[in-house]
């Protein structure tokens, strides 16, 4: 719409998809509660030099990029891939079972793996059929990661500790960090605003990088802070290499 009109006052909300080069569809990256594009501009200034004082008579750019800052707050093993430089997503299944008195060979002082993940109902013997052991006295656990640790002065004897529990059900997504060279793909937001002009917006050739650190200790909602550079695809988009903005609104 023509301005003046505060129908164009913008009120912005909207989605992000990506697509990574070599793979097919678009994956949803989540709620994104900030996200804007930079364009920047580098210019070069000449000064005549035909009087007593420089002037500018002529300007041009000389450098174009345009780059964006993406924080994602949903932590899905495929947001965490990309952030990540992972090349894949290898899911394996821990089957539900029971563990009724596990051999676990334990180390006075430090935790040692049960084997499982998750472990509920724990119950920790001196032997099989033996007497039950003192949690905080005898040992501890760490159950969501299946970890036990003898307590020295206990009752576990010839470190062996006998553990029966049980074991759901799990899906664990394992991502190889740091294995990818680049991140790139196609970049696509749709907006969906409260008021104001919706925009859509297609970054053909988009280098995606992690800025910071992804807390995985903090006391608010820990986010995947971002960064989206749109790299020249003058090969493939002639008429608008960099990304195509269009109001739908």
């Amino acid at each position: 719409m023509l301005s003046p009109n505060t129908e164009n006052y913008l009120y912005g909300k909207g989605q992000i998809l990506f697509q990574r080069t070599g793979t097919t569809g678009l994956l949803h990256l989540g709620n994104v509660p900030d996200f804007g594009i930079n364009a920047e501009v580098t210019k070069e200034e000449h000064y005549g030099s035909m009087t007593g004082t420089n002037a500018i008579d002529k300007t041009r750019i000389k450098q174009k990029a345009a780059k964006s800052t993406i924080s994602l707050e949903e932590l899905s093993a495929e947001n965490i891939n990309l952030a990540w430089l992972g090349d894949s997503i290898a899911e394996t299944t821990q089957s539900a079972s029971t563990l009724a008195d596990e051999a676990v060979t334990t180390i006075a002082g430090k935790y040692v793996e049960i084997g499982s993940i998750a472990l509920s109902d724990v119950v920790v013997k001196t032997a099989a059929e033996g007497d039950v052991l003192v949690v905080g006295t005898d040992y501890d656990i760490i159950p969501e990661a299946g970890l036990i640790r003898e307590i020295e002065g206990g009752l576990i004897a010839s470190n062996t500790a006998y553990v029966s529990a049980t074991v759901p059900e799990k899906t664990l997504s394992g991502i190889n960090a740091l294995v990818s060279a680049t991140t790139e793909g196609k970049l696509f937001f749709i907006g969906i605003p409260e008021d104001g002009p919706a925009m859509k917006v297609e970054g053909w050739k988009v280098a995606l990088t992690i800025s910071g650190e992804i807390k995985l200790i903090s006391d608010g909602i820990s986010a995947i802070p971002m960064e989206a550079e749109y790299l020249d695809d003058s090969a493939n988009h002639p008429d608008n290499p960099f990304f195509l903005a269009t109001i739908i609104s």
